[in-house]
């Protein structure tokens, strides 16, 4: 080699040597730049998608470690579902195409969080061996995409609410509008300057105009003609101190029909605001049916006054407060005070001065709780004349609503005379219960007479069959006796207490078979039932009977048992009687309804005579049970 040439590859030699230097220069600096760079991550791959350098901001971006990710696949960064889309492969095909890829993704940090990535690809050229890498620049937009999700959200349900909002006010208006149409009084909407610019279909319907005849024109044409000039000057008014007037203020008020006829009508006006500027919305009833039932009751209530004082006894309508506010001339002849001298007194001063704190206390209950008070309810009062006598009432009280409240309505009528009567009539009562008293008990006295005689007549014989009859007709003899003495020890003749006279009547025959009875016990169980005299004295005697078959043919042998009688009501009109034992029960074949025997002959016509339905029951003893009318 010439020494041109040595000096020539020596000079080659030295620029490479310089080149070299300045590009790890380059590459210190772009180190010191990656590494300095906390913001943005900076990977270098190599051309498989291997990381050949990791950036601090890398490693504060994901939380791995250079060491932790030089020589690893990017895609360690990539969620599961992403690798198995081969998410990365894609990118850098078409950074290679392309150049440069920008995408948005979740990506996962170490610990298993994720974050939502800008990343920008770039892919490196023009390496000799043709193994060309990329440059990834990626930061985190999480809180960014968090605000712009926010933000999109909020504009998403501003828009609804604003649809729904607008949806309802159409909706709205659709209903007013259609509860306008569908009220049954004419309404009128009606400018600043008295035109009509609404009307509904009750309008049309009550003045007698179509919808387009009206529209546009002024409300004075709805009015009779006489009072144009005063109604244009109180809408000007209404208009500059427009305020809610209810209906009925008092006001006579008139509408006109488009033929000219007149009518009487109720109005409530009030202020709308709307875009179009403030309207007043008109609501017009049709009353000419109320001012006709009105004068019909005025008409009425003039009747009614002239019958109050055309009536036979006293009539007194006294306010909450107790005051008098009216009084016929029937009150005057009673009480004594003229008309002029009861109206706004207080109705204590027509009853005795002893019961006024009583009344007070009446009066203030009443009030709370009106009701009608019929005449004849038990109480017995007294009035006070003008000069002070007393005399009985009776009383009766009604509460009448009224415009100016409920009045309670009191009709007094002098019952002196009917006192006396009733007091006449008492005394009589008296005496004639006195003799009833007497009568029962001489027929009682009379009848113990018969049960002696037959006591005596068993003494005069021997015959067991003589004296068992004897027997049962001292029995049944005993039985009648009891109810005149039942009846004589009752303070009511017309009704009998059966369950004390059940009880009686079953000590009264067990001692009539003192000697074989002592192994049979009785049961009463009787509800406490009342019977006529009529039913009663047939059903003491078919108890009678019944316990007389049980004592003598029940229990034979002295065989232990028991005998029930229950009395007691089956509903409001009828009543239940059954005589039950467990004996021996009856003879197989033995049917009691065709019985001879005159014991049994009298269960049959008994019953019958009090209209009862008898059942017999020979299951276990023997068991009669009688449903009768009480």
């Amino acid at each position: 080699m010439s020494d041109q040439d040595r000096s020539t590859s020596q000079a080659r030699l030295n620029e490479l040597e310089a080149e070299n230097a300045r590009l790890r220069e380059n590459e210190a600096r772009y180190r010191t730049m990656l590494e300095s760079v906390r913001d943005y991550a900076i990977v270098l791959l190599d051309s498989h998608g291997l990381v050949v350098s990791w950036g601090s901001g890398a490693e504060v971006l994901t939380g791995y470690s250079a060491t932790e990710m030089v020589g690893q696949s990017i895609a360690r960064l990539y969620p599961p579902e992403d690798v198995a889309l081969d998410i990365l492969g894609r990118e850098l095909a078409q950074a290679r195409q392309k150049g440069r890829v920008e995408a948005e993704y979740w990506r996962e940090r170490k610990d298993g969080s994720r974050f939502w990535a800008n990343t920008v690809i770039t892919a490196l050229q023009g390496r000799s061996d043709g193994q060309n890498g990329f440059v990834v620049v990626a930061r985190d937009l999480t809180e960014a995409r968090a605000a712009n999700d926010a933000l999109r959200q909020a504009r998403d349900d501003l828009e609804i609410r604003v649809n729904e909002r607008t949806a309802e006010l159409q909706a709205s208006e659709t209903r007013f509008r259609m509860l306008l149409e569908g009220a049954p009084d004419a309404v009128i909407a009606v400018d600043h300057d008295g035109k009509i610019i609404f009307a509904n279909g009750q309008t049309e319907v009550l003045f007698g105009y179509s919808q387009p005849e009206l529209l546009g024109k002024p409300i004075e044409m709805l009015i009779p003609e006489r009072y144009h000039h005063h109604h244009v000057e109180h809408r000007s008014h209404y208009s500059t101190t427009p305020r809610v007037r209810a209906m009925g203020s008092g006001l006579s008020l008139s509408g006109r029909r488009a033929n000219g006829s007149e009518f009487p009508v109720d109005l409530m006006l009030s202020p709308i605001i709307t875009e179009q500027g403030p309207l007043t919305m008109a609501i017009v009833r049709d009353v000419t049916e109320r001012r006709e039932a009105e004068a019909r009751i005025k008409a009425s209530e003039m009747r009614f006054r002239t019958l109050l004082e055309g009536a036979p006894d006293a009539v007194i309508a006294v306010d909450q407060q107790g005051k008098i506010t009216f009084a016929n001339g029937q009150t005057e002849v009673l009480f004594g005070y003229p008309y002029a001298s009861l109206l706004g007194q207080s109705i204590e001063m027509l009853i005795p001065q002893r019961y006024h704190h009583r009344h007070l206390q009446h009066r203030q209950n009443y009030t709370d709780a009106p009701r009608v008070r019929a005449m004849g309810s038990g109480l017995a009062l007294s009035g006070r004349r003008a000069d002070g006598s007393e005399f009985p009432v009776d009383l009766m009280l009604s509460p009448i609503a009224t415009e100016q409240g409920t009045l309670t309505m009191a009709i007094v009528r002098n019952v002196t005379e009917r006192r006396q009567a009733e007091e006449r009539i008492q005394a009589a009562l008296e005496e004639k219960e006195t003799l009833l008293k007497e009568i029962h008990h001489r027929v009682k006295n009379n009848l113990q007479v018969v049960a002696s005689l037959f006591d005596l007549q068993a003494g005069t014989t021997t015959d067991p069959a003589v004296i068992a009859a004897l027997r049962e007709g001292q029995c049944r003899v005993r039985s009648m006796a009891l109810i005149h003495e039942t009846l004589y020890r009752t303070q009511d003749f017309s009704r009998i207490p059966f369950t004390t006279y059940l009880e009686q009547l079953s000590r009264t025959l067990l001692s009539s078979y003192a000697g074989d009875t002592h192994h049979v016990a009785l049961d009463i169980e009787a509800e406490h039932v009342f019977l006529d005299l009529q039913i009663a004295t047939p059903c003491g005697l078919l108890v009678n009977e019944l316990l007389a078959n049980s004592l003598k043919h029940a229990f034979p042998n002295k065989r232990p048992g028991r005998i029930t009688v229950t009395l007691r009501r089956q509903d409001e009109k009828t009543v239940c009687l059954m005589v039950a034992d467990d004996g021996i029960g009856l003879p197989p074949g033995f049917e009691p309804t065709r019985a001879t025997s005159l014991g049994l002959q009298l269960v049959q016509m008994l019953s019958r005579q009090i209209r009862g339905k008898p059942h017999w029951d020979s299951q276990h003893g023997t068991r009669f049970e009688l449903n009768f009318p009480a």
